[in-house]
C-alpha cells in the first residue's frame, strides 16, 4: 500500500516501539497513550523499495514523530 501525507495509520509491530532503545520513555508513553495510531506528516521516497514515512502521535499538546518503513505501519479508517 502506499501511504501519504495526512493519512492515518497505525503502528503494526508495537513491541518494536517499546523496546526501541533509541526512544526515550516520555516518547514511547505519547506513542502508547495514541495507541500506536498517528498522522504521516512527511514521506521520503527517494529509496526506491525502502521509502521512509514520519509519523507524529499526538497526546493533548504534546508529540512526538517517528519514521518507519512501508511494512512497519498500516493505513487505519
Amino acid at each position: 500500500m502506499r501511504f501519504s501525507k495526512g493519512q492515518k495509520v497505525k503502528v503494526v509491530d508495537t513491541a518494536s516501539v517499546k523496546n526501541d532503545k533509541q526512544l526515550d520513555e516520555i516518547a514511547k508513553n505519547i506513542i502508547d497513550k495514541s495507541k500506536y495510531k498517528g498522522i504521516i506528516t512527511k514521506t521520503v521516497r527517494d529509496e526506491g523499495d525502502k521509502d521512509l514515512f514520519f509519523v507524529s502521535f499526538y497526546i493533548d499538546d504534546e508529540r512526538v514523530t517517528q519514521g518507519f518503513r512501508e511494512n512497519e505501519i498500516e493505513g487505519v479508517e
